[in-house]
């Protein structure tokens, strides 16, 4: 007989895998799919509930995912991109809820966990991963730190990066392919080799660090020593595992 961690595992790959087929229908047909659409949302509801609680901020985020326009409207193409970006949101959601339920699940955080705060370091092509990469951390009860996100208060670039890395607890660097070299070779931004050696200085830092990389980017001679998690861009996903244990490793969760 399957263990609950084999159950919720099952029910949440059979929401994603739902969810995978509700958006090509919807795009194939140019119009919502809407056939047991409110089931499956719900069944997605208490598979949140199961892990997490009702009251749990994941649970409220996927309740407040909207799957039609604000406005009434005729248009069924409207209708449908409306509803195709939330499943995707909530596909999004799921996968990265699946993540933690196979590792928490029998596993129980005591009270006394430890949650970091996680400085992150991209590059302009890799801000849509930063976006990805935060929505999955704020999952995990992780507190993902972006400057970019946080207002300038008449501080320089360089003020602004140290003072928020002086109150985080480890970093993560998304080293993606950013300019090509007349040698062939594909490197990442500057900033971010230099963000890591800022992190690796940092007493509240230090060697708490991830560094994700594109597959194709080759890592400058000063860094090729230091490990990575490899990734590619089409399946960014498949790296949340190795987040959680390089985290759990550094004695959080």
């Amino acid at each position: 007989m399957a263990n609950r961690k084999e159950k919720i595992r099952e029910l949440f790959q059979a929401l994603i895998t739902d969810a995978d087929e509700r958006i090509s229908k919807s795009i194939e047909a140019k119009s919502p799919h809407y056939d047991r659409f409110e089931l499956w949302k719900t069944m997605s509801l208490n598979a949140i509930e199961q892990v997490f609680g009702q009251g749990h901020q994941n649970f409220t985020d996927f309740s407040s995912i909207r799957f039609s326009p604000n406005q009434p409207t005729d248009n069924p193409i409207v209708e449908a991109l409306h509803h195709i970006v939330g499943l995707r949101v909530a596909k999004e959601k799921l996968t990265a809820m699946l993540v933690i339920a196979e590792i928490f699940i029998e596993d129980e955080p005591q009270h006394n966990t430890t949650y970091p705060v996680i400085f992150i370091s991209y590059g302009g092509k890799g801000a849509k991963l930063a976006q990805k990469l935060k929505e999955f951390l704020r999952i995990l009860g992780a507190a993902p730190l972006d400057v970019m996100d946080l207002p300038n208060m008449g501080a320089s670039v360089g003020e602004k990066v140290q003072t928020h890395m002086d109150a985080c607890t480890c970093g993560i660097a998304i080293i993606s392919a950013e300019d090509e070299l007349k040698s062939g070779e594909v490197r990442g931004r500057p900033n971010i080799d230099h963000e890591i050696g800022m992190m690796t200085k940092c007493a509240s830092i230090g060697n708490r660090i991830i560094v994700l990389k594109e597959n194709q980017v080759t890592l400058p001679s000063n860094f090729r020593e230091r490990a990575y998690v490899p990734f590619s861009r089409s399946a960014f996903s498949e790296v949340y595992p190795d987040i959680v244990k390089e985290l759990r490793g550094f004695g959080f969760f």
